[in-house]
């Protein structure tokens, strides 16, 4: 299973793109989430070395994008963040196609 193309977490889509690994190097990012577009990219490199490293990085910047749907700030209680985090990736999981691209990424499933 390839890189999901968009990811929809509550209301929103979210575009999920290669970045080239020059470009990423050069702001030193193995990827990065812009909420003006609604666009996580993740370095190329990375895309093709896939494994544990591309799921880490992914679930990295999809929880950027909940952090940002969430509205959550600095003065956020731990309570608020955890919570949040944990009802997006209960969403992902269950209403999305990443516990396939997960498991094939760890697993060859």
């Amino acid at each position: 299973m390839n890189l999901p193309k968009t990811i929809k977490l509550g209301h929103f889509n979210f575009k999920i793109k290669p970045i080239d690994s020059e470009l990423a190097s050069h702001n030193e990012e193995e990827g990065s989430f812009h909420s003006g577009t609604r666009t996580i990219y993740i370095d190329q490199n990375i895309i093709d070395k896939g494994g544990a490293d591309l799921v880490n990085v992914v679930i990295h910047e999809l929880l950027h994008a909940s952090y940002y749907k969430n509205n959550l700030a600095k003065t956020s209680t731990e309570e608020d963040l955890v919570n949040a985090f944990s009802n997006d990736l209960t969403e992902l999981i269950s209403r999305t196609k990443l516990l396939d691209f997960i498991n094939k990424q760890l697993r060859g499933k």
